[in-house]
């Protein structure tokens, strides 16, 4: 069933870490090095982009020093830095962090890189377990699920009518084929 932990286990940050600094020059050096997209065709880098400012965000160095009002001054910082940028809200960073925790290894050969970023935001504040994000998340891609249907499916509990609700990569591979689940390129 759906659970929404947006700000469970968000430590509060009343004065930046002395780490701070470092921490902005790092997703600074991201933004920086990320063009601006606007198409849906771009998503899967904007995905592949927002996991890395998380992973940077969710790093043992930084870790217990960021709470969302740490996120909060990050993206006034980040704002006056790239006036351009769309999506570096103090919420925004603070769910990008919790999709590198969802995934800690990395999104690039799974599914959820494939889907936009209001279907992985539902997934992350929706779902708690692991398996079900990516079961939802391979079968958003797979049918071209939109969000409306997405939380649908979430809320009706179709993984324990499906009977496959841990999918995994095929035997053998080490990960999914996003050739035959999107016929695209990755």
């Amino acid at each position: 069933m759906t659970h929404d932990s947006r700000n469970s286990g968000a430590p509060s940050d009343p004065e930046p870490p002395p780490t701070y600094g470092e921490l902005l020059g790092e997703i600074n050096a991201e933004v920086a090095n990320a063009p601006l997209r606007t198409t849906r065709a771009a998503d899967v880098a904007t995905i592949r982009h927002y996991w890395r400012v998380g992973s940077v965000l969710a790093h043992p160095r930084y870790r217990d020093a960021v709470g969302t009002r740490l996120c909060t001054r990050l993206s006034k910082d980040l704002h006056a830095a790239f006036p351009q940028h769309k999506g570096l809200s103090g919420p925004n960073l603070w769910t990008m962090r919790r999709f590198a925790d969802a995934w800690p290894d990395g999104v690039d050969l799974l599914p959820v890189s494939r889907l936009p970023w209001r279907h992985v935001v539902t997934l992350i504040n929706a779902l708690d377990a692991r398996p079900e994000r990516d079961f939802y998340a391979l079968r958003a891609l797979e049918y071209g699920w939109s969000n409306s249907v997405l939380v649908h499916m979430i809320d009706i509990d179709l993984h324990l009518r499906h009977g496959d609700s841990a999918p995994g990569p095929p035997p053998g591979t080490g990960h999914f084929n996003l050739y035959a689940i999107s016929g695209g390129e990755q």
